[in-house]
């Protein structure tokens, strides 16, 4: 039986405890820019470090790493600048056009800024004064849980923000790393170095894939799991496009819609068990369904 993909919720209550699960540690020291792909010209790798030389006005270029259905977690890594101002790190990057970023920049704006990129446009959401120096290395890291941001700088906060706009386009995406020249100096020198991404995840049992497939044993679900599962059968999954177009609720493609309603993937023998569990006391109690079955805007509950 073909997979179908399915757009569900699942809601986890009072976790026993939070583990650190790491998604992506790299240190260039192999000489090679491993997880990283290069969007745009003057990367290189060099002396155990990656290495960006742009300039230009408002010239920039970027290495891409990650996933698409990272959602919340913690990116740090070793800065250091020569030119320019910017020093820059996004978030949850979905697109070109989607994504959040950190900017710590140096004299004579001194100061951290938090932007979001969205269909709107660009925004700054939030801004401290901090003062960093070129020639530098600092250190920076940047925390996302749900809509909520904080920022640290050389082992201090800087400030924490809650995006309350909760555009659904970033509630998941990579990270990138930014080159990025102008304003007072029309050129950018900068080396990144010890890059790590790591998550909090709800209990010990969800870090491995027998552990996710817990969440579905309630109901007797035996294949089901989430996109980008390590014991996902890509060969059972339809293609993005169905092989004709068909209209999913989003288009035709399975885009961030779906990542931030659970990207389920599960058969339609299965789907019945879900169901069948979510009518009985398996999954949710009376009290939790009178809750989350209950319409929050026009027609629209959590997903039944």
């Amino acid at each position: 039986m073909r997979l179908a993909k399915v757009a569900l919720l699942f809601i986890l209550l009072a976790p026993a405890s939070l583990l650190a699960a790491e998604l992506l540690n790299w240190n260039f020291d192999d000489g090679t820019m491993g997880p990283f792909t290069a969007l745009g010209s003057g990367w290189e790798v060099t002396d155990g470090t990656l290495h960006c030389y742009t300039e230009g006005f408002a010239t920039f270029s970027s290495v891409l790493a990650g996933e698409p259905f990272w959602t919340d977690y913690t990116v740090g890594f070793d800065v250091r600048a020569e030119g320019s101002v910017n020093q820059t790190v996004r978030f949850r990057v979905a697109d070109f056009q989607d994504y959040y970023e950190i900017n710590v920049r140096t004299a004579p704006h001194n100061d951290v800024v938090l932007g979001r990129m969205d269909y709107n446009g660009y925004e700054i959401l939030a801004s401290q004064s901090l003062v960093t120096q070129l020639g530098e290395w600092h250190h920076i890291e940047v925390t996302i849980t749900d809509y909520k941001t904080t920022a640290h700088v050389d082992g201090d906060e800087v400030f924490s923000y809650i995006d309350h706009a909760q555009p659904q386009e970033l509630v998941s995406g990579s990270i990138a790393l930014v080159c990025l020249s102008g304003g007072e100096v029309l050129w950018q020198d900068i080396w990144f170095d010890n890059v790590t991404v790591y998550t909090q995840v709800v209990a010990v049992e969800t870090v491995c894939w027998s552990g996710i497939k817990e969440l579905f044993r309630p109901a007797g679900m035996k294949e089901a799991c989430f996109i980008g599962s390590p014991g996902l059968d890509l060969d059972r999954v339809p293609l993005d496009n169905r092989g004709g177009g068909v209209h999913f609720a989003y288009g035709t493609t399975l885009t961030w819609g779906y990542r931030g309603m659970g990207g389920a993937v599960a058969t339609a023998r299965e789907m019945l068990l879900w169901d069948k569990a979510l009518r009985g006391k398996k999954i949710l109690s009376k009290k939790a369904k009178a809750k989350y079955y209950r319409a929050g805007k026009d027609d629209y509950a959590l997903g039944w």
